[in-house]
């Protein structure tokens, strides 16, 4: 986990992030060479930094169409309609900063053309990502303690938001489980009185993170 801001953010994402934008670097670059040739790369000095405004520009555009929030995005049809949205942007943005200053134009029809290959990418990426979420690589094991509406609360966040980064391996109920509480079936339902050497059973089961969840007990026994 990378903390940013007082947030933190799984190390994979970030990485995420970082390709997709590579990936639409390199549309760019290769539909400039398409267009303009080799000597695109000859007589631009500025090329590189064309490319990467390009490059900030589309993905400032995802973010704020919450093309990063993979939750909204959950489904091809909406990804879909969001990413020509965000583009359609991309693309009136440029064309104002194009107009202001026209030296930093990167090519007649380059942009056009480099979005023509920066979707199927796109797509192609995010889907290969969502098997990476679905099947929670890389995620961190937790072991969460209670059953109460805050341990449900946890449950349901980490299901519904797959790139939280987080996988519950086990639960450690105070008292039975609820029939609305969503448990995986990957996930270990372990009996009330483990509490006892949970620190040898998180090592075992390489859990490095612990989850406390418990209803408050003043004046009461823990169990």
């Amino acid at each position: 986990m990378l903390r940013l801001f007082r947030k933190y953010y799984p190390v994979r994402n970030i990485f995420f992030v970082i390709f997709e934008g590579i990936f639409i670097y390199i549309s760019v670059l290769f539909s400039g060479w398409i267009i303009a040739g080799i000597e695109l790369y000859d007589f631009d000095k500025w090329l590189f930094l064309k490319t990467f405004l390009v490059t900030f520009l589309c993905q400032a555009s995802l973010y704020y169409n919450d093309l990063y929030d993979l939750k909204v995005t959950n489904s091809f049809l909406e990804l879909g309609i969001r990413l020509f949205r965000a583009l359609g942007f991309a693309a009136i943005f440029l064309a104002f900063i194009y107009f202001i200053f026209p030296k930093a134009n990167i090519g007649r029809w380059v942009f056009i053309v480099s979005i023509a290959f920066a979707i199927p990418i796109i797509v192609s990426w995010r889907f290969f990502y969502k098997i990476i979420l679905d099947r929670g690589i890389f995620d961190q094991k937790i072991i969460l303690l209670g059953s109460d509406k805050l341990a449900k609360k946890i449950i349901d966040e980490v299901n519904e938001r797959k790139d939280s980064g987080y996988t519950v391996s086990a639960v450690v109920p105070e008292y039975g489980i609820d029939a609305d509480f969503k448990i995986d079936k990957k996930t270990v339902v372990m009996s009330g009185d483990q509490y006892e050497g949970l620190c040898e059973i998180a090592k075992g089961m390489g859990v490095k993170k612990i989850v406390v969840a418990l209803k408050e007990k003043r004046g009461g026994d823990f169990r």
